[in-house]
């Protein structure tokens, strides 16, 4: 993780990790992030995103096809992913690489099982 924590210095490099969030795997996302190489934290619910937010864990995670831009949980904004909405691109937009974000990002689901992914959420409102 080190060598690729370096090798991403001051290139705005980010990935997504669907690893349980041990002490361990903790300290190697926040290590990782403070040092300039963002690793957001996949999660499955809101719910779930919500609380590593507020761990200090930039977190992501999945919302209804039909998400508004923007809703509120538990005092935590979850931002539906711009690119997903607008005619902007991951490059222009970067949100996902920044770790100081304020907010959780939310990608509506997708792709061929959509619908059984959708099923499957949490309601949020």
């Amino acid at each position: 993780m080190s060598e690729l924590v370096s090798a991403n210095r001051g290139k705005r490099g980010f990935t997504y990790t669907h690893y349980p969030m041990t002490r361990t795997n903790k300290r190697i996302v926040k290590t990782a992030n403070t040092s300039g190489f963002t690793i957001n934290v996949s999660c499955e619910t809101v719910q779930d995103a919500v609380k590593h937010h507020k761990q200090g864990l930039p977190s992501v995670t999945l919302l209804p096809i039909d998400a508004p831009p923007k809703i509120e949980y538990d005092g935590v904004v979850v931002a539906t992913c711009p690119a997903t909405y607008m005619d902007t691109s991951c490059k222009e937009c970067g949100l996902c690489a920044r770790s100081d974000r304020k907010v959780v990002v939310g990608f509506p689901v997708h792709g061929t099982r959509k619908n059984a992914a959708a099923s499957n959420l949490i309601a949020v409102g």
